[in-house]
């Protein structure tokens, strides 16, 4: 299966820097040797569409020179687009608009390169690409490469790295402060579910042999605590369900402990936050045994309850924020 199946457009950086042949390589595959990393994503990804954003110099200076390799694959034309240079803060402001509305609309998965990025665009770019994700509703697929053109090897194949667990961390941090905020944890559920699924894909194009990383089966934690909670289902939470299933507190504390040496070891920023997560669920997680002793009885940690106002306009219990 091609590498850039289903990817719908390739959105890319184009600069006026003096671009050198080089062999590019993703997932074990290499594209032919071209100064341009757009050519070569365009070989491995197949795009159905291809923006390049560039400024006048830079469209003046390679312009012609990325027309001709792109069109030597007989993919699509690539649609360039004027930006500004981002000196000014209205213009960096013009650039996050632009970019923005190059990220939406696409009929499935984008692809942001921002090998060719000049001076703050690719710190720019992160912002949009937070911005987007958190916003926007589904948010869209995007996966963030860059051409390491730096990190050539001695017969000039050049990697690209792909960033987008850097995208991923974003939104498993966000959604790891909803859960801490409101008990809500459906996002971080999902997030961690998608960070399960990449490190495998990463693990096998890689050539690891490992086992299925912890990060799925602490989502599946995290959905159920958060279920249990939002409903006050209070009997799944400390005690456990039918079929000897364990209390989901237990299961999340158990959970988080399983993932954390993956965690640790690929994405170390999330540790400290799923060290909060623990503490909020750990005094829950005592067991039925525990509930009738003197310390089960105490009232902590305290969760807040309201009364939500549905679409509808019927009116429903749900658990959310924890009283501090």
């Amino acid at each position: 299966m091609n590498e850039g199946a289903g990817v719908a457009r390739l959105v890319t950086f184009l600069g006026t820097g003096r671009y050198e042949k080089v062999a590019y390589e993703l997932a074990g595959k290499r594209a032919e040797a071209s100064p341009y990393v757009a050519r070569a994503l365009s070989e491995l990804l197949a795009p159905r569409a291809i923006r390049v954003l560039s400024t006048e110099e830079a469209e003046r200076q390679h312009g012609t020179g990325l027309r001709e390799a792109l069109r030597s694959l007989g993919g699509p034309e690539p649609e360039f687009v004027k930006i500004p240079s981002a000196a000014a803060r209205v213009e960096q402001l013009t650039f996050f608009e632009i970019l923005k509305n190059a990220l939406r609309g696409a009929d499935g998965p984008v692809v942001l390169d921002i090998t060719h990025g000049f001076r703050a665009q690719p710190f720019l770019a992160a912002a949009v690409v937070a911005f987007v994700r958190a916003v926007d509703e589904p948010p869209p697929e995007i996966r963030v490469l860059y051409g390491a053109f730096e990190a050539r090897d001695a017969t000039g194949v050049a990697p690209v790295w792909d960033l987008t667990y850097l995208v991923e961390l974003l939104d498993w941090t966000a959604a790891l402060r909803v859960l801490l905020e409101t008990g809500r944890a459906e996002e971080a559920a999902a997030a961690a579910e998608r960070l399960g699924r990449s490190l495998s894909k990463a693990w096998a194009e890689g050539g690891r042999s490992r086992p299925r990383p912890e990060l799925d089966r602490l989502g599946k934690a995290l959905r159920a605590f958060g279920e249990h909670l939002e409903t006050l289902r209070t009997g799944d939470l400390l005690l456990g369900g039918g079929a000897k299933a364990a209390p989901s507190a237990v299961a999340l504390v158990e959970g988080i402990e399983r993932a954390r040496s993956d965690v640790e070891a690929h994405l170390p920023p999330l540790a400290d936050v799923l060290d909060r997560v623990r503490a909020m669920v750990a005094p829950l997680a005592t067991g039925p045994e525990h509930l009738a002793s003197p310390e089960g009885l105490q009232p902590s940690p305290r969760w807040r309850v309201s009364t939500a106002i549905s679409a509808d306009g019927s009116r429903r219990r749900r658990a959310c924020a924890r009283v501090k």
